[in-house]
């Protein structure tokens, strides 16, 4: 194998030097093995004197991000075969919950591959650590950060790789502390699809003009043609998608050429219903639709006699397919090997897939840009893919092996054309996204003693992406068009940002600002600020939080808890209405319901607020008796508010406890347990608290008078696998859990 153009021109850079680096070039370019080279570049200050690899596990640590937790997991799985067999490198993905993380095993590990949110928590909990607990000194072996899809700055997610991550690290390697760690002279390597602003991001990170490499369409394997189609939205997402259907059987026809095509569509039963509606709209046979001849029908039967999905079988008899995560194993294999031999020339997925195998195609559409996201830190809700999806998946449009050109169809509303447009010809200018959550970072690095005055407060800034930005194009982050020097421009960002938001933090009690003659400002957090900073709450939320009157009731903090910024992203539907309206209405279902302004005591006709809507929701989440065929949106939104509720609560809990409110404490922790079981604290049903009981087995177990779980733990073993139908130890195990949590014997 040899290196392509974009690997060779960086390799002398990446290899045979230490500079930052900064690589833009188009997706499918090769650009991820110029963060091999950095890491290989990193390891070779490890081979001695006879040209051996001496190295000490955990001595020097690199950590990859990418934006998703599947492009994470294909990377760690690469490394671990490579890295991880050739040269006895621990490779960690980290990608789960890090709120309780086994330091001994990240201590040794040599390369973490994790995500910037992850990244982000991380750097708070350990900063926070003393150094003999395995804190300062883990981030003090940090020697290459490799940032995949640095575009990810221009996605609301942006602020957390920003502020959470490269200017948290930039500010800890400059610490007293650490110079003689790695850390001191970390290593920046960031890789991006083809912007406007390249240079912004190489100013950042303090790239030298020979770190900054650009590459245009022709470093592409593949000739790549894209095209954007705008339509008329419709009234829901749902029925917008559902309408795209009807151009694609043109679409096919007129760029597929008659080679495979990859249709990208949001949800799981969009790739059933779209693979339906094509072979419905196709002519099957040998003059026309997606079958050429007789070998490839008498491959797809017998394939499809193979398959255990009914609607795949239909579908693979006329030569067409879909992929998702809810087929059998050995389905998936089936539609990607025949997709892969060319049986199969339409293939409907997820987007998923373009994280995942690699299945090229000749055509590839996205039927729609948006999709359900219930991505960490975001409230769930329909929202347009990110672009690191969008360029993953058009990615696999042209096939180096078959094709001399590849064609992308991108589906999506009028409004959105531009947009998308700029992306795919790389004319799209990255904006910082930390100017809407600047005082929550702010308070963090108070929080951490990154920053302690105006001086600490001045580096910080001058750290991050939004100081870079704001230099270039003022008026977007409502600064005076120009500034008469550069010291000028200083002057307006320290008042606009470091003093404005300080003094708004005082004012609310979360740090302490002191006017000091030598350093202008110091600053030192308080403990509402602590509980902020640790717990992730947003600062509306947190200011209300503070607000709440120490007698709180149950309903009046399910009532704080609904008016959370952290939920601004749900909105109440018109067709949601009627089934709100009914729910609050169920005695049953509404242990607190809304009431009517004029009559406290009934419940109020008409849900009229996103507020009330997420109120209603966190009864129906905790009641025995939920609502039957509840909207699937809603049935999302439920999962976001109870888990993001259970976090938001405890942040209550603690704070209260601190102002010695004893009622609001009280109430605070039993709806924060509540939420976090998903039940109420007087539920029939406290047997979903154990492993392996669900709906049906508890209602078997309340129906015999064993619901709760004292009555639970009395009963006779042997009673309860026959009431739940599950055969021995079950009702033992369960019996000695409760046994072991009460503390008898």
């Amino acid at each position: 194998r040899y290196f392509n153009a974009v690997q060779s021109e960086a390799f002398p850079v990446a290899f045979d030097t230490d500079v930052n680096m900064v690589i833009a070039a188009p997706t499918g370019s090769g650009k991820t093995v110029i963060l091999e080279l950095a890491l290989l570049r990193l390891l070779s200050t490890c081979i001695n004197d006879k040209g051996q690899f001496s190295y000490s596990r955990g001595s020097l640590r690199a950590v990859y991000l990418a934006p998703s937790k599947a492009l994470v997991q294909e990377k760690a799985r690469a490394w671990q075969q490579s890295f991880g067999a050739h040269l006895n490198l621990a490779i960690v993905e980290l990608t789960g919950d890090t709120d309780n993380v086994d330091f001994s095993t990240l201590s040794s590990a040599d390369v973490i591959c994790t995500t910037p949110e992850k990244l982000g928590k991380l750097s708070h909990s350990i900063t926070r650590r003393k150094v003999d607990q395995g804190g300062a000194r883990f981030l003090g072996e940090v020697a290459l950060l490799l940032i995949d899809e640095v575009h990810l700055l221009n996605e609301n997610r942006g602020a957390v790789l920003e502020a959470g991550v490269v200017s948290r690290i930039k500010m800890i390697s400059s610490l007293r502390a650490m110079s003689e760690l790695p850390i001191s002279g970390i290593r920046y390597i960031a890789i991006s699809a083809t912007i406007q602003n390249t240079g912004d991001v190489a100013e950042w990170l303090k790239v030298p003009p020979q770190g900054l490499l650009v590459f245009g369409e022709e470093t592409r394997p593949v000739k790549l043609l894209t095209i954007v189609k705008g339509y008329a939205q419709g009234k829901t997402d749902f029925l917008f998608e559902k309408q795209l259907n009807e151009y694609l059987r043109g679409i096919i026809t007129e760029h597929s050429k008659g080679k495979p095509t990859l249709i990208f569509c949001s949800s799981r039963k969009g790739t059933e219903e779209t693979a339906m509606h094509i072979l419905a709209k196709s002519r099957n046979g040998l003059h026309g639709g997606y079958i050429h001849n007789d070998a490839q029908r008498g491959q797809l039967h017998a394939a499809a006699d193979r398959v255990i999905d009914k609607q795949l079988q239909q579908a693979l008899r006329g030569g067409i397919g879909f992929h998702h995560g809810n087929l059998e194993p050995q389905d998936r294999a089936t539609v990607e090997n025949l997709f892969l031999h060319r049986a199969i020339m339409v293939l409907c997925t997820t987007s998923t897939l373009a994280q995942g195998v690699n299945l090229p195609a000749h055509l590839v559409v996205l039927k729609g840009t948006r999709r359900w996201s219930r991505e960490k830190g975001e409230v769930a809700g329909n929202k347009e893919y990110d672009r690191s999806t969008v360029l993953q998946m058009i990615g696999r449009a042209g096939r180096p092996q078959f094709d001399t050109e590849g064609v992308a169809v991108i589906m999506t509303q009028k409004e959105m054309v531009p947009q998308y447009q700029n992306l795919l010809s790389g004319t799209e200018i990255l904006e910082s996204q930390l100017r809407d959550t600047f005082p929550e970072y702010l308070n963090a690095e108070i929080v951490l003693r990154n920053v302690t005055d105006v001086a600490g407060a001045v580096s910080w800034l001058k750290s991050t992406f939004l100081y870079v930005r704001a230099k270039r194009n003022p008026s977007s982050y409502g600064l005076p068009q120009h500034a008469h020097s550069q010291e000028a421009f200083e002057k307006v960002m320290q008042e606009k940002f470091i003093f404005q938001f300080t003094r708004r933090l005082a004012m609310h009690g979360l740090v302490e600002a002191r006017e000091a003659e030598d350093k202008g400002m110091s600053m030192s957090p308080l403990e509402p600020g602590t509980l902020m900073a640790q717990m992730y709450i947003r600062l509306p939320t947190m200011v209300s939080l503070l607000e709440v009157p120490s007698h709180a009731s149950m309903p009046t903090l399910i009532s704080v808890l609904s008016h959370a910024e952290e939920f601004s992203g749900i909105c109440l539907r018109r067709g949601e209405k009627k089934s709100l309206n009914s729910i609050n209405k169920n005695e049953a279902a509404m242990r607190f319901f809304i009431p009517e302004a004029s009559k406290p005591s009934k419940p109020k006709e008409r849900i009229k607020s996103a507020a009330e809507k997420i109120f209603v929701l966190v009864n129906e989440a905790l009641t025995d008796h939920p609502t039957e065929n509840l909207d699937y949106s809603m049935k999302q939104e439920i999962d976001q508010i109870v888990k993001v509720g259970a976090r938001i609560t405890a942040c209550m809990a603690k704070l209260f406890r601190h102002k010695r409110a004893l009622a609001a404490t009280a109430n605070a922790c039993l709806l924060q347990k509540c939420l976090k079981q998903r039940m109420w604290d007087n539920s029939s049903q406290q047997c979903r608290q154990l492993p392996g009981i669900g709906k049906l087995l508890s209602e078997r177990l309340v129906a015999a008078g064993l619901g709760k779980l004292r009555d639970l733990e009395a009963a006779d073993p042997r009673l309860i696998e026959n009431l739940t139908q599950r055969k021995y130890p079950f009702g033992a195990h369960n019996c000695l859990m409760l046994c072991c949590q009460n503390g008898t014997s």
